[in-house]
């Protein structure tokens, strides 16, 4: 995937995020929330108008960006591709969207997942019960599937073909912190509904050396590499997601 963003996808995705997280989340809601009028962010998204740099550095801090994700955010603003605005909603442009709403897709995670079960059935009512998602939301992120090429036909019927494969630096921050953003909101959903026999949510507060958070890190990648290995290779009836969580608790050098 092109390492180049269009900053409209980078609010389109924003947007698309929180609406999923609440329905009534308008498009003049979001506005507000970043600062700028609503018909101008309408023409900015539809590609009439383009986005200044002034407003752009104000609407990154409306959105808390990290640096990382300011940065990758105004580049894209002051980026020659984003000038001929004409251009813009082209096929490799729109394919870019998609795999960006994709990935912040718990949905379409979820189906590829689903996709091992030895029941799956590529069919949006079965999906959507297995699942316990509704009907929308699996037709959408089918859709979404088949446009990036997860989903094909073949001899007249349609397979999930394959994995999603994209590099890491080829994913925006931002998408990958609204995938978990949503996760953690499953997470806090199964706690209230879903019994203890089916579900394990549980952490632990301690002090350590933050010199040594990196190779935290890696063991924790490592145990979930190893756990994904051990429990996925046998029997397949159910489909299930490990969230893990490391953070500081204190900060600073206080």
């Amino acid at each position: 995937m092109h390492k180049d963003y269009d900053y409209r996808e980078i609010l389109r995705v924003e947007f698309e995020s929180r609406k999923a997280r609440n329905q009534y989340y308008s498009l003049r809601a979001f506005a507000k929330s970043i600062g700028i009028g609503s018909g101008a962010l309408s023409e900015i998204l539809s590609g009439k108008r383009n986005l200044g740099l002034n407003k752009a550095t104000s609407i990154a801090e409306n959105l808390n960006l990290d640096e990382g994700e300011r940065k990758e955010f105004l580049t894209a603003v002051k980026s020659p591709q984003t000038k001929n605005v004409g251009e813009k909603e082209n096929e490799n442009r729109q394919l870019t969207l998609e795999v960006f709403e994709l990935v912040s897709s718990p949905t379409c995670m979820a189906i590829l997942a689903a996709a091992d079960l030895e029941s799956f059935r590529l069919e949006p009512e079965w999906i959507a019960k297995k699942l316990s998602f509704n009907k929308d939301e699996v037709l959408h992120a089918l859709d979404l599937m088949r446009k990036v090429g997860l989903i094909e036909t073949i001899n007249g019927e349609e397979n999930i073909c394959g994995e999603l494969v994209i590099s890491p630096d080829g994913i925006p921050s931002r998408a990958i912190k609204n995938y978990h953003h949503r996760m953690l909101d499953q997470a806090s959903l199964a706690m209230e509904e879903q019994p203890v026999d089916i579900r394990d949510i549980s952490g632990v507060s301690f002090a350590m050396d933050s010199q040594d958070v990196k190779k935290l890190k890696k063991d924790i990648a490592n145990f979930r590499n190893r756990m994904i290995k051990k429990y996925s290779s046998g029997k397949k009836d159910q489909v299930y997601h490990i969230e893990l969580a490391l953070f500081a608790l204190s900060s600073g050098d206080l």
